[in-house]
């Protein structure tokens, strides 16, 4: 009987050791097939990429003709790749090119636009059609109503090592006018608002004449201090 009850207590030792021994493995194995859960990647790089893409879209949109237009020439020049832009009517073929620079940046397309929407508005074109933008762009003949024009091409002159000051002037132009100029056609944040013109600033009032103050009444003369008699001598007193 006494065998029997030392068996039964040892095998439920031995129940109670492998259970303990389970649950310590398990944690174990849990903790470490364990995996940190991946962060996605923050958009913040994407946003800040196509801010500039859609502010200059938005400026050229009225020079390429429309935002699919703008759409093209800006990611044509950001990316180094083939540019097409459609005709806004039947009778302007659409133009398609490839730029002769490399990939620019956004302040490079940005100057590279304004140069050639300068060449062409010196030229009496504020709308131009797809082929005379190819052509202020690279370069060749312009007819325009007071004849033709061999221009230069804002891209082929980058291409060929110039910088843009040195383009501005090859294009009768100065780079600092062309930008303040487009500083100043820049429309404002809210289109449905009028520009507030800064309120003049008022005159100065002119203080009035200092009053000339009066002179000062010469000061009398001190009367002269009469002489002290003299004393009479001592002795004669006598």
């Amino acid at each position: 009987m006494l065998k029997l009850l030392q068996a039964h207590l040892l095998r439920r030792c031995s129940l109670l050791v492998a259970a303990m021994l389970f649950g310590a493995s398990s944690t174990t194995y849990a903790d470490t097939g364990s995996t940190t859960p991946s962060v996605p990647p923050s958009n913040s790089s994407i946003a800040g990429a196509s801010q500039p893409t859609d502010e200059l879209v938005s400026k050229f949109t009225t020079f390429a003709g429309s935002t699919i237009n703008a759409q093209a020439l800006v990611n044509g020049l950001r990316n180094d790749a083939p540019v097409t832009l459609q005709a806004t009517t039947p009778m302007n073929p659409d133009a398609t090119f490839t730029p002769p620079t490399k990939a620019m940046g956004f302040g490079n397309i940005n100057i590279a636009l304004s140069l050639a929407k300068a060449e062409l508005a010196s030229q009496g074109i504020t709308q131009p059609t797809p082929s005379q933008i190819q052509t202020a762009l690279l370069g060749g003949p312009l007819t325009t109503p007071s004849g033709t024009t061999n221009l230069p091409g804002v891209l082929t002159l980058r291409s060929e090592g110039n910088g843009w000051g040195e383009i501005a002037h090859a294009l009768g132009t100065k780079l600092g006018d062309v930008v303040r100029s487009d500083k100043a056609q820049r429309p404002d944040k809210d289109a449905g608002l009028a520009q507030s013109s800064k309120p003049e600033r008022a005159e100065r009032v002119e203080h009035p004449e200092r009053l000339d103050r009066p002179a000062r009444p010469e000061r009398p003369e001190r009367p002269e201090r009469a002489e002290r008699p003299e004393r009479p001598d001592r002795h004669a007193r006598r």
